[in-house]
């Protein structure tokens, strides 16, 4: 088995961080309080 595995595994990270954001955005809010590095760059 090849391929870009950590490509896949930041993609699925990106993906279930923008699902929390978009349906629990209490929770992403908290995230980002212990996250500081996973906040998004606006532009």
């Amino acid at each position: 088995m090849s391929g870009h595995h950590a490509k896949i595994e930041k993609w699925r990270l990106e993906q279930s961080i923008e699902r929390t954001r978009q349906r629990r955005p209490e929770l992403y809010e908290a995230y980002l309080c212990t996250n500081p590095a996973q906040i998004p760059e606006k532009g």
